[in-house]
């Protein structure tokens, strides 16, 4: 194992690490793996959520080798409910982007599970989806979100928030159906909040591929980028919330599995993690990827993300990895994040730290920081020195 992963523990522990080895593996390192796993006899309710999620993928690989798991009641039910919800979203996914074409929103992309299961899983039995990811790019977030807004979305927000301000802050924003609908769409204009790139947008756009889905023709990211993006996602998820996802290893084991080794930009990929401070977190997954899951990741480029990574946000979010309370993940990850904002208009500089404060806690009285400052800082040293989440 990579020195990186090895030492990350926001990478999957050993055994969340034999249940994605029976889920992606061959023959007899399968069925070892889904033994040890499994060895332990637990029900499904007693599984972790993210355990729960690859469990039915597990499942598809193993009967091809000819282990069939245990019927339980439980896992079926959740399985049928999560093929239901994913129908539904598909529906859903359709109908919005078709909607969003009409309002003369060209530049939609699909993301994540609405493309990865009908481009790289096979289909959406593969590849079950909680919500719909959606990115457009920065310089039409505001007509994207008045467009949703016009067909019935609502932001999870609600009318509390300044848009334009809070947009500036993050990458996406959910949204669902406001008359109680399954629809439930998180809008991006940036892949990730930790590279909030505008110049970005004009790279994605130029790699976009065609994607048909149902009887929609839409667009979606190259390999490249949705390997860049699946990794990554999973990776600052558990940094920033210690979510304990899971599923972010399967996502890219398919894109890398459906495209191949050459298929896959490597220079770009090594190139925007060096030049956004990503490289620790690009390092570490590519590198469990190849030594836990068999990946085709070339040496050099676990070698070359190895030996960057090493920037002031990279080390403190190396530094929330390891805390292990979530209050002090988000004490650490304020700082991170206004380090990764702080070229950025409006943030720059001491006056920039306190738009950032003043968009942050939602106030537009900079007299009032420092009393908010300090109300913060003692209610988070207290609910740490009890031990408090």
């Amino acid at each position: 194992m990579s020195r990186v992963a090895r030492r990350d523990p926001a990478l999957p522990s050993p055994r969340e690490s034999l249940l994605l080895r029976a889920a992606v593996l061959e023959g007899d390192a399968a069925r070892a793996a889904w033994e040890a796993w499994s060895r332990d006899g637990r029900a499904w309710e007693a599984l972790t959520e993210a355990e729960r999620r690859v469990v039915p993928a597990a499942a598809q690989n193993l009967a091809a080798v000819g282990v069939a798991l245990p019927e339980d009641a439980a896992r079926l039910r959740a399985q049928r409910a999560a093929w239901v919800r994913t129908q539904q979203l598909v529906r859903c996914l359709e109908r919005t982007v078709a909607a969003l074409r009409t309002r003369a929103l060209e530049d939609v992309l699909v993301l994540k599970g609405g493309a990865l299961g009908a481009s790289y899983h096979g289909g959406f039995g593969r590849r079950p989806m909680s919500d719909i990811d959606l990115w457009v790019p920065p310089w039409d977030r505001a007509r994207a979100r008045r467009a949703l807004e016009d067909l019935g979305f609502r932001s999870v927000y609600g009318e509390e928030r300044d848009a334009e301000r809070l947009f500036g802050l993050v990458h996406s924003v959910g949204y669902v159906e406001g008359d109680g609908g399954p629809g439930e769409i998180d809008l991006h204009w940036h892949l990730l909040m930790q590279c909030q790139a505008d110049e970005l947008a004009h790279e994605l756009l130029a790699n976009a591929v065609p994607l048909e889905l149902g009887g929609a023709d839409v667009r979606t990211l190259d390999a490249t980028d949705h390997l860049f993006h699946v990794t990554l996602h999973g990776w600052f998820s558990n940094v920033y919330q210690a979510a304990g996802h899971l599923y972010w290893a399967l996502d890219a084991m398919a894109v890398l599995r459906g495209t191949g080794d050459a298929g896959i930009a490597w220079n770009r990929l090594v190139d925007r993690a060096g030049a956004h401070h990503l490289a620790r977190g690009l390092g570490a997954t590519l590198g469990y990827l190849r030594d836990e899951l068999g990946a085709a990741v070339p040496e050099w480029v676990i070698t070359q993300l190895g030996s960057s990574g090493r920037s002031l946000p990279e080390r403190i979010e190396a530094q929330m990895a390891r805390t292990p309370t979530l209050r002090g993940r988000r004490v650490l990850g304020f700082a991170a994040h206004w380090l990764r904002l702080r070229d950025k208009p409006p943030y720059q500089g001491a006056a920039g730290l306190v738009r950032y404060l003043e968009a942050q806690w939602d106030t537009g009285d900079a007299g009032s920081l420092p009393l908010r400052a300090v109300e913060k800082i003692v209610r988070n040293a207290v609910l740490l020195a009890r031990g408090r989440e």
